[in-house]
């Protein structure tokens, strides 16, 4: 648990970053998602090492960031998909938020 102590982040906190296991999705949500995200391929990497998202966050002057999933089984994201989000964060929870 953080402490209440902590003392806020300084500088840019992104609150709006889709994060979830790529690699649950059923084939037409990821053909869809191929074709209408740039750099998608770049995403289940950044999913699959919490380490390389912060990486990426640095690289960005990012201080923290807000990850966003959801639950849609025609997508292939069932209820798991929260769990799987908290392990997420829990590996920075000094720069990642759900």
């Amino acid at each position: 648990m953080v402490s209440a102590s902590r003392s806020p982040p300084s500088g840019t906190i992104d609150t709006h970053v889709h994060m979830n296991p790529f690699w649950w999705l059923k084939d037409g949500a990821r053909a869809t998602l191929k074709e209408h995200s740039s750099n998608f391929e770049q995403k289940p990497t950044l999913a699959r090492n919490p380490d390389e998202f912060v990486a990426y966050l640095d690289s960005q002057d990012i201080a923290m960031a807000a990850t966003i999933n959801y639950v849609a089984p025609g997508m292939g994201y069932t209820h798991a998909v929260n769990e799987w989000a908290a392990d997420y964060r829990d590996l920075h929870l000094d720069r990642i938020l759900v």
